[in-house]
């Protein structure tokens, strides 16, 4: 992902590169969910599931590492600013004065504190038999079947995702109603319940939540790409590396915390594997609360330290043609700077005024 920064000095190409790139990983992530049924099906056959995800892991570990080798055609297009290294932690010294990419992990790593149940845990013990609309289905295949009815609305939404930042201000603004979308439709959700058709109804406004929520990776990869221009901006330094090696260590980080919560979880339910134990009253109880309200609380802790990343589309234009004058000086290229035009669209910000100036 380090590449898409890479690609174009234009932020909007940059996030077209970033939209298609999700749009292929969001086809081939459609590919594990064939697990479940499939699963369900080796489990009737008493195949061994052990095997079953040996030969899963083979197919998909070997499969993705060789469509991923087509990365390599790719062309950096951004000139980066030659400089005497003197220190080996120099690049990653300069994480900490882009505070939009501090924010944005900060915001990750919040959004992943809070309890709650997986939603092939829930279908398979507590929906083990349904009858829906005279239709009878096990928890593992209606929960392939609620999986693609609530993501794949949210799917089909990818491909606008530019669009949608454009009406919205800006790719961050995407972040802000995909955490407000979650909240409030969660809360419409819980309050229908699951018993019978009512998942039916309930799936229905989770899959609202998916509009958004499907377009946050594209927006997420364009934001890590724009505050690299503006720390470019702010130091005259680039550290494409650093920010997306440290964009993937975040997302390990929140992995790891939610597993961390999902294992709480599972220890305050007193949750056994073994069908019989697993179904107890406290799980019992709590479960539809945990898979489906709970989330929302995360959520609302994601969502502050978005509220405090000041950078809109005006900005991004601003520093984008700043940015664009400082690499032709860098060249010896003549430059005519239109200082009306500048003070127009800082709106007498002093340090965006004090950059134009200097330069």
């Amino acid at each position: 992902w380090g590449m898409s920064a890479m690609m174009s000095t234009n932020s909007r190409e940059r996030a077209k590169a970033a939209q298609f790139g999700r749009i292929a990983a969001l086809i081939g992530g459609w590919l594990p969910g064939l697990i479940s049924p499939f699963l369900g099906i080796s489990d009737g056959a008493g195949f061994d599931r052990k095997w079953f995800f040996l030969i899963i892991a083979v197919v998909f570990g070997f499969g993705g590492m060789a469509v991923s080798l087509f990365a390599t055609a790719t062309k950096e297009r951004v000139p980066v600013p030659k400089e005497k290294q003197t220190h080996p932690f120099s690049s990653f010294s300069l994480l900490f004065k882009n505070k939009i990419v501090v924010l944005i992990v900060f915001s990750s790593l919040l959004g992943n504190i809070t309890l709650f149940l997986q939603q092939i845990t829930f279908f398979e013990y507590m929906m083990p038999n349904n009858k829906i609309f005279g239709i009878q289905l096990d928890g593992l295949t209606l929960s392939f079947i609620y999986g693609l009815c609530v993501g794949l609305p949210g799917s089909l939404t990818k491909p606008f995702a530019l669009w949608t930042a454009r009406r919205l201000g800006g790719m961050k603004n995407i972040l802000i109603v995909s955490a407000v979308f979650n909240i409030g439709f969660r809360v419409v959700a819980f309050a229908i319940g699951y018993e019978g058709w009512r998942i039916v109804l309930s799936g229905l406004f989770i899959a609202f939540i998916g509009i958004p929520s499907q377009m946050t990776d594209i927006a997420t990869t364009a934001i890590w790409g724009e505050s690299l221009d503006y720390t470019e901006w702010r130091t005259g330094k680039r550290n494409e590396a650093t920010v997306f090696a440290m964009q993937n260590a975040s997302s390990k980080l929140s992995g790891a915390i939610s597993t961390l919560f999902l294992g709480v979880t599972l220890r305050l339910l007193k949750f056994g594997a073994p069908y019989p134990l697993a179904v107890n009253e406290i799980f019992k109880k709590y479960a539809w609360l945990l898979f489906i309200l709970t989330p929302a609380a995360g959520s609302l802790l994601h969502l502050i330290p978005l509220l405090f990343i000041h950078y809109d589309d005006k900005m991004k234009d601003v520093i984008e043609a700043d940015l664009k004058y400082l690499r032709t000086l860098r060249k010896g290229g003549n430059v005519t700077i239109d200082f009306e035009y500048y003070y127009e669209l800082y709106d007498d910000d002093e340090e965006s005024t004090f950059n134009t100036i200097r330069w």
